[in-house]
């Protein structure tokens, strides 16, 4: 029982002084951020104060240097999040512990898995089936979430301002994508479905909208109507919530040996996926970082982003 308290002590040491790290950091972080975007509403004040038919030159270099600005905040570095603050030893009670502990850790990093569709998986183009999580189930239809990122793509092709309902992206999972990876017979047990734009990444910045700064989010799109999609935030929270403490665990994503050949992002196997709702600012849009936690800036343009393809299918009894 000594050795379990003296190891339980200095795992919790461990983790406070992460835990520390992590404040300091974020800290740092924030207060860059905060100067950033008070310089923005400074801006935004004077922009606004300008009269007469003789502005138009100042207008213009005033919102160069809030686009700056605005780049400069995407590229502000925040660190992961610690979730694993160790237990308070209990009791031992070996095998019925190690039993609940296999069951649990079971229970909150999986799905149910089913092959479905087939696409180039080994690094030099082979196929293999397509493994997918089953995220929803709704009689005989469930929702699917391919279980790696499968390939690399833009999410559009030219910079330009975008939605979900006008990428590139959309267009290619519902042409290339699609008859790439089924055949007939698969394609007709995909269903066309409903794709909401869903909530503004915004309102998941709590802290942001705490500091009662104005703001105007990128037009968000249209709903649209897609056999193949990715998933929006919304969906990346929901649908991993129902695993406690472990959901970032959950939505991390490994590329597989096909996609890292195209020069996919690499933290030790695990890359960014992307997902259908637009970011905070302009041109950019929603992902999964390599931690399991939602990045609200991702550069649209950027090619080293992993697509995960979602998508409803009917499985018979």
């Amino acid at each position: 029982m000594a050795a379990r308290e003296e190891s339980y002590r200095r795992r919790l040491k461990q983790y406070e002084e992460q835990v520390a790290d992590y404040e300091a950091k974020k800290r740092i972080a924030d207060q860059q951020r905060d100067r950033l975007y008070a310089q923005i509403n400074q801006l935004e004040k004077e922009k606004a104060s300008l009269r007469g038919f003789f502005t138009e030159n100042k207008r213009r270099s005033l919102e160069l240097r809030i686009a700056a600005i605005r780049m400069q905040i995407i590229g502000i570095q925040y660190p992961s999040r610690v979730w694993n603050k160790p237990a308070k030893p209990g009791p031992l009670k070996r095998r019925e512990s190690k039993f609940k502990e296999r069951i649990f850790e079971n229970f909150v990093t999986s799905f149910f898995e089913m092959d479905f569709g087939s696409y180039p998986y080994e690094a030099n183009g082979a196929k293999k089936p397509i493994k997918w999580l089953m995220l929803k189930k709704e009689g005989n239809k469930y929702l699917l979430l391919s279980k790696y990122g499968l390939d690399v793509l833009l999410y559009h092709k030219i910079e330009t301002k975008i939605t979900w309902e006008t990428c590139s992206m959309r267009k290619w999972l519902n042409s290339t994508f699609i008859d790439t990876a089924f055949t007939i017979n698969e394609k007709q047990r995909i269903l066309m479905s409903p794709v909401q734009v869903g909530t503004p990444a915004y309102k998941y910045l709590t802290d942001y909208l705490e500091m009662g700064l104005d703001y105007t989010a990128p037009y968000a799109g249209n709903n649209t109507q897609d056999r193949v999609f990715l998933l929006s935030l919304d969906e990346a929270m929901q649908y991993f919530e129902e695993f406690p403490f472990q959901s970032n665990i959950s939505r991390k994503a490994y590329g597989t040996p096909y996609a890292f050949a195209k020069k996919a992002y690499n933290q030790d196997g695990a890359g960014i996926w992307w997902l259908r709702t637009m970011g905070i600012v302009p041109d950019s849009v929603c992902g999964i970082n390599e931690s399991g936690e939602p990045d609200v800036h991702l550069t649209f343009e950027f090619n080293e982003y992993t697509v995960r393809p979602a998508l409803w299918v009917t499985i018979e009894n």
